[in-house]
């Protein structure tokens, strides 16, 4: 016959089990809700973080555009920005504060662009922006406007903490030489990494 003295325990034992077995359960259940809606995203274009154009949606649309403005004869330019620092963001805040600043930059990205004008998720933490009928110069007042907001107000954590982002810009406009979208972006992405190079070399200290 079973010690009726020990049937608390037992119970509380089991309650426990039920408990630990139904949150492995939903714990499963939102990594496939998770899983489902980001392949669905995908499907549709969307980046399931920012809900912008993913990559090859953007491509598509780039496409688009250059052979528009090069039939019309319009202008038209096209930004990557790049997140600074995004690997030591990571490294500190983790992941959560990474998607937070990439949120935070997108944020000053549409609030510096006209309502037409095209923004997407380039890559994990760069975006892409088509600006139509645009040449270079207005689009390098884009990015000084871009510049601004990103440092209008600082990344708030839920912990209470909080840490300013910085960008880095590279911009290109449709010239003749240029055969297509990938062409386009290829300018843009040199243009990045020149002014990259270009800020990390005023950040050096003086020789001597």
């Amino acid at each position: 016959m079973p010690d009726v003295s020990t049937l608390p325990v037992w119970i509380a034992a089991l309650g426990w089990l039920v408990a630990a077995v139904a949150l492995a359960g939903w714990r499963r259940g939102t990594a496939a809700a998770r899983q489902w809606r980001e392949r669905f995203e995908a499907q549709q274009g969307r980046d399931p973080l920012t809900g912008l154009a993913n990559r090859a949606a953007f491509l598509e649309r780039a496409e688009h555009e250059v052979n528009r403005s090069q039939r019309a004869g319009h202008a038209l330019s096209v930004l990557l920005v790049d997140i600074d620092g995004m690997r030591q963001l990571n490294s500190r805040y983790g992941h959560r504060g990474g998607d937070l600043a990439l949120l935070h930059v997108i944020d000053a990205c549409r609030r510096a662009v006209r309502d037409f004008d095209v923004i997407g998720r380039f890559s994990g933490q760069e975006v892409a922006l088509l600006l139509p009928d645009t040449v270079r110069e207005g689009a390098l007042r884009v990015v000084e406007r871009i510049h601004e907001q990103v440092a209008a107000s600082p990344v708030a954590l839920s912990d209470g903490r909080s840490f300013t982002v910085q960008v880095t810009a590279g911009v290109a406009e449709l010239i003749s030489e240029v055969e297509d979208a990938e062409d386009l972006l290829l300018l843009a992405d040199g243009s990045l990494r020149r002014n990259r190079q270009r800020r990390a070399a005023q950040a050096q200290p003086p020789a001597g």
